[in-house]
């Protein structure tokens, strides 16, 4: 009887458990990696919305005026920078809403691109989670965080580059 030939190597059943397996982790891997990005994302945008919220504070004290920015050179002015590569580009998501009929009110409304939108305004310093349907008319949009009137985009999607000249 002759020898029997030893063959090196793995068989096809071996291959795709390694396979199925190097699937399974990738998956887990990329749903961890889009939460960790999403945190990010938000984590950075409440930084921004807390950095904007002491400068304007800071901006009405020193203007002498007592009034939060009125124009688009007042924002300007105030030297607002914003982490832009956080933020949803999608739709006009970095709004300054300013009141018509008061100097003393406002809110700064930021959608980040996990899809969450956060708010800070002169009554709330901290940024705060909104949880409801994002509007998109400015006028809506303002009113619904307190500060009716209107609001200057920081982030035109219609804009050739996007952000306004005030957000740095």
């Amino acid at each position: 009887m002759a020898p029997r030939k030893q063959h090196d190597g793995f068989t096809i059943v071996e291959l795709l458990i390694v396979i199925v397996v190097i699937g399974i982790l990738a998956a887990i891997v990329i749903v961890a990696y889009q939460g960790v990005t999403n945190r990010a994302n938000d984590a950075a945008v409440k930084s921004d919305l807390t950095t904007i919220a002491k400068k304007l504070e800071a901006d009405k004290l020193l203007n002498g005026a007592d009034t939060y920015p009125t124009s688009e050179t007042d924002l300007d002015s105030a030297n607002i920078k914003a982490t832009k590569n956080a933020y949803d580009t999608t739709i006009n998501n970095f709004v300054y809403c300013k009141s018509d009929t008061s100097t003393m009110m406002y809110a700064v409304v930021a959608k980040s691109k996990s899809g969450s939108t956060y708010y800070v305004s002169n009554t709330s310093l901290t940024p705060k989670l909104y949880t409801g349907t994002f509007p998109t008319a400015r006028s809506i949009l303002c009113a619904t965080f307190g500060a009716i009137g209107t609001g200057d985009l920081g982030w035109f999607g219609s804009t050739p580059g996007g952000w306004s000249n005030w957000v740095k």
